[in-house]
């Protein structure tokens, strides 16, 4: 296995698929450690002074904090879109000369409650990272149709084109939706599963347009519900 990075970035445009790669990217650093006792996250709240004014002196300090009575330490800057201008990096960029190797620095360039605009990465700061660390781009903008396939890929199971094609149309621009109906599909039919259309697709004998109360629901396709033990029942 490879030796994971000590600097990482994630950019997207959709909040649940950020916070999806973050988390998974988290267990993976974590390496069976305790979370509660090795991940430091600081938000937006955070960076501000009392006089108002933000700096990201607090994430700094956090990243150079070695660890305690744990082998590493992981560093979380949320809503870090706070600082798109260069010169408010300064500290930051002399961390990437003298990083701790111990220490794991994700960087989440989100917008925070109290900022209005998303503006882009500086050009510098990418170039940075991508000499020292990693940037992880989960941007899906209007290619949705190839982010689905790619997550499928991803996945465990195997859909043939027309389920693909079904679960576009199902989806739309609900991206959100991809990875939690991947999730139930490998757990209705099992990992290394091998899917079609009709495997997926409505069904009146074994779905409901609304849930009825009591009823597990395990994953909606096409408006109809899908219960427990029924998916893919022939």
């Amino acid at each position: 296995m490879s030796k994971p990075n000590n600097v990482y970035l994630i950019r997207g445009d959709d909040s649940s698929v950020l916070s999806r790669e973050l988390d998974s990217l988290t267990n993976r650093l974590l390496e069976g450690e305790d979370k509660s006792l090795v991940v430091e996250e600081l938000t937006e709240s955070q960076y501000e002074s009392e006089s108002g004014l933000y700096s990201i002196e607090s994430l700094v300090n956090a990243a150079q904090t070695v660890p305690f009575l744990t082998e590493r330490r992981i560093i979380i800057g949320r809503h870090f879109a706070r600082f798109h201008r260069l010169e408010e990096l300064g500290s930051l960029i002399d961390y990437f000369e003298d990083i701790i190797e111990t220490n794991f620095l994700i960087l989440v360039w989100e917008k925070g409650p109290n900022l209005q605009r998303l503006s882009q990465p500086p050009k510098k700061l990418l170039e940075l990272i991508s000499g020292c660390g990693e940037i992880i781009d989960v941007r899906v903008g209007k290619k949705v149709s190839g982010w689905i396939r790619g997550k499928v890929a991803e996945s465990s199971i195997t859909l043939d084109e027309g389920a693909l094609g079904l679960m576009e149309r199902t989806i739309g621009e609900e991206i959100s939706r991809v990875s939690a109906i991947l999730d139930t599909l490998e757990s209705v039919f099992g990992v290394g599963s091998q899917l079609k259309a009709v495997d997926i697709s409505q069904d009146p004998s074994n779905s409901d347009i609304a849930a009825p109360s009591g009823v597990d629901v395990l994953v909606v396709i096409n408006n109809h519900s899908y219960k427990s033990g029924t998916v893919g029942q022939t």
